[in-house]
C-alpha cells in the first residue's frame, strides 16, 4: 500500500488492466505510472481506475499503448489527479487529442512536462495553445510528428508565456516550425537546455539557431539532423563549449 512510484514499461503485455487495477485499488498513494509499451494490454479501464483511486497522481505515461488509451481515461486523469505535473501520450496517434489534451491544461495548472509526439494530427496548435495559457511553469514540450498541426503560432506562445522552459523538440512538424517561432524562443526561453529540430528540412535555419546560441548559455543539447543545409558553421561557431551537437 506505500507503493508511490510503478513503471511497468516494456513489459510486451505480460502487465495488463487486471494488474493495474488492483495496484489502483491497494495502493492510492501512487504518485508516479509508466505504462509506455503494454502493447494495448493496459488501457482505458485500467487508466480510468487509477484516475478514480491515486488522486495524488503526478506523472503518467501512456506512450505506445496502441490504442488501449484514448481521450476517455486521460480526461478523467486530469480531472481527478489535478496535481498533474508531467503527461506523455508519446505514440498514440489519433486516440489521444486536442480533447484530453485541453482538458488537462485546464485542470492540471502546474504541468511541467508534455510530450504529444506522433499523435499524427489529433494535438493541433488548438490544444497547445491552452497548455500556453494555463500551464505557466511549463519546462518540456515534445511535439515532434504532429504532422504539421502544431505550427509556429503554439510554439512562439509557448515561448512567451512558459519562460522556464528547459526543453523543446519540434522535429518532424512538416516546415510548420520556422525561424520565426524559435526567435521567439530565444527571446523568452533562456533557460533552454535541450532542442531538437531533427528533419524540419530547412524551416528552420542559422538566423534563428544564432539567436538561440547567443540568447540561451544553458544549451547543452542540439540536434539538426536532416535540416537541409539550412543550419551551417557560421551558427554552430556561435555555441558555448558544452553544448553538444548531433548532427
Amino acid at each position: 500500500p506505500a507503493l508511490t512510484h510503478l513503471d511497468v514499461r516494456g513489459t510486451d503485455g505480460g502487465v495488463t488492466d487486471g494488474g493495474i487495477r488492483e495496484v489502483a485499488t491497494n495502493c492510492r498513494r501512487l504518485r508516479s505510472l509508466n505504462v509506455c509499451g503494454t502493447r494495448g494490454r493496459v488501457s482505458d479501464a485500467s487508466i480510468s481506475a487509477v484516475a478514480r483511486r491515486c488522486p495524488h497522481l503526478t506523472a503518467l505515461d501512456v506512450s505506445l499503448t496502441r490504442g488501449g488509451v484514448t481521450d476517455t481515461s486521460i480526461v478523467l486523469v486530469a480531472e481527478s489527479c489535478r496535481g498533474l505535473t508531467a503527461l506523455n501520450v508519446s505514440g498514440t496517434h489519433a486516440f489521444v487529442t486536442d480533447r484530453s489534451i485541453k482538458r488537462t491544461a485546464e485542470c492540471c495548472p502546474g504541468l511541467k512536462a508534455l510530450d504529444v509526439a506522433d499523435t499524427d494530427e489529433a494535438v493541433t496548435n488548438a490544444s497547445i495553445l491552452v497548455v500556453a495559457e494555463r500551464c505557466p511553469d511549463l519546462e518540456l514540450l515534445n511535439v515532434s510528428g504532429t504532422e504539421g498541426a502544431v505550427t509556429d503560432t503554439a510554439i512562439a506562445s509557448v515561448a512567451r508565456r512558459c519562460p522556464g522552459l528547459t526543453s523543446l523538440n519540434v522535429s518532424c512538424t512538416d516546415r510548420e516550425v520556422t525561424d520565426a517561432s524559435i526567435a521567439v524562443v530565444a527571446e523568452n526561453c533562456t533557460q533552454l537546455t535541450a532542442l531538437d529540430l531533427f528533419e524540419t528540412d530547412g524551416s528552420i535555419t542559422d538566423e534563428s539557431v544564432a539567436l538561440i546560441a547567443r540568447r540561451c548559455p544553458a544549451l547543452r543539447t542540439l540536434v539538426i539532423t536532416d535540416t537541409a543545409g539550412a543550419i551551417t558553421d557560421a551558427a554552430l561557431s556561435l555555441l558555448g563549449p558544452r553544448c553538444d551537437v548531433v548532427l
